[in-house]
């Protein structure tokens, strides 16, 4: 039995050096699609200048299209990048954070809470898990694309995405809404799962000097006040703010400022809800309005991109 117990773990020693090394190979050097990372968009912040980013937002695809930095950078001088993917999990936002940490300090990480009713299984976790210690795993498929001399240099993050993760969609979808958000004191329990991967994204943010903030953005198709109100329990049992746009932003328009009938904003809503995060920073006194400051000419340069962008008729969706 000894003899088994010795062999089996010389192979799992074994398969762990072999899987750490072809992650140093496999591991995107670079964060375009042509390094082989996935959703360059997201990995944008890798290519920002270390310890230039006040805030990070994390979630699946709701704060994709309701939080806009360039405006938040045009209205108050804040620098912010959007870290959201449809269908992201709890896990993935940990993973994330942790690689935005390492070359970013910002002031706040937001997040937003529609991903606590994400299913979420143990494992999905396991799987989170394996590719952080393990990034072979995910990038796996990196040969077939990637040339040998790409997957061994130096890694150099250049890449900047101008959007900095905001998607931007300017479709406008109507919803005539019934009333919603009406008073109750009932909630909507979240999964014990959820609520442990909000935990350790809290222990991440204390340990960095981060403060996490979370956040709902208006979503008429999917929100209501028992999740409010589990939310809001989760907050203060943490002891973190927790904004809820349903609740705040007053002057959303259901049948303007939404894409798909209330899930989803469109850059109409996205920039009301932007300004009224951008309220929020600016209340706290923590965050300086850096424009005008030389080392942040370059989100000068990616404002008048992303204007372009909302000039251009062909760029609706």
């Amino acid at each position: 039995m000894k003899r088994i117990i010795l062999s089996a773990g010389s192979f799992l020693l074994i398969l762990a050096l072999l899987l750490a090394l072809l992650s140093l190979a496999f591991f995107p050097k670079g964060n375009s699609l042509e390094d082989g990372i996935q959703e360059p968009e997201l990995y944008g912040f890798l290519g920002e200048r270390s310890n230039s980013l006040d805030v990070v937002v994390l979630g699946d695809s709701i704060p994709l299209s309701s939080m806009i930095p360039p405006r938040l950078w045009r209205d108050f001088g804040y620098t912010g990048y959007v870290c959201a993917s449809t269908a992201q999990k709890l896990c993935q936002s940990e993973g994330l954070l942790n690689r935005f940490l390492e070359s970013q300090q910002p002031q706040f990480v937001l997040l937003e809470t529609d991903q606590l009713y994400l299913e979420m299984s143990a494992l999905d976790v396991l799987q989170c898990n394996m590719e952080a210690l393990f990034p072979v795993l995910r990038y796996h498929n990196n040969w077939k694309f990637v040339r040998p001399a790409q997957m061994l240099r130096t890694p150099d993050y250049t890449c900047r995405d101008p959007l900095k993760g905001y998607h931007l969609r300017k479709t406008i979808d109507a919803l005539e809404p019934e009333a919603y958000m009406l008073p109750t004191e009932e909630t909507e329990p979240f999964s014990a799962a959820a609520e442990a991967g909000v935990r350790r994204i809290k222990a991440v943010c204390d340990r960095a000097g981060a403060r996490l903030v979370l956040y709902t953005a208006p979503n008429a198709a999917a929100w209501n006040t028992p999740r409010h109100n589990a939310v809001q329990a989760l907050a203060d049992s943490l002891e973190v703010p927790y904004l809820d746009g349903n609740l705040e932003v007053t002057n959303l328009v259901w049948q303007a400022d939404t894409l798909d009938q209330g899930e989803h904003l469109n850059l109409m809503g996205a920039e009301k809800v932007t300004a009224w995060l951008g309220t929020y920073f600016s209340s706290t006194g923590l965050l300086e309005d850096k424009r005008g400051d030389p080392a942040y000419a370059s989100w000068e340069e990616d404002l008048a991109e992303f204007e372009r962008r909302v000039d251009d008729p062909d760029h609706y969706y």
